[in-house]
């Protein structure tokens, strides 16, 4: 899944380069973890993010639980892969 997600990422930030000439932006929150912003916000309160690679993986009982569900293993390696803001894209 890291591999998969570490393609994604790369063509992410190139086709944001590309766009925009910055990395991808989000709007900035102050519940999100202030880590993975890069800059300041902006004046209309847009800030870049970048995607990180997570070196310990986070446990998903609580939000199992809290929800009454099993969440699927994929799901569970998609989220304990990288520390990001947002999946975009388009199909064809």
């Amino acid at each position: 899944m890291k591999q998969a997600m570490e393609i994604y990422f790369t063509k992410l930030l190139k086709e944001w380069k590309a766009f925009n000439g910055t990395l991808p932006m989000t709007e900035w929150t102050e519940e999100t973890e202030q880590f993975i912003f890069e800059g300041e916000k902006d004046e209309e309160g847009y800030i870049a993010w970048k995607p990180l690679k997570k070196e310990v993986d986070s446990n998903f009982e609580d939000v199992e639980k809290e929800l009454n569900v099993q969440l699927h293993p994929d799901i569970k390696a998609c989220f304990n892969s990288y520390w990001f803001l947002e999946l975009a894209g388009t199909y064809n």
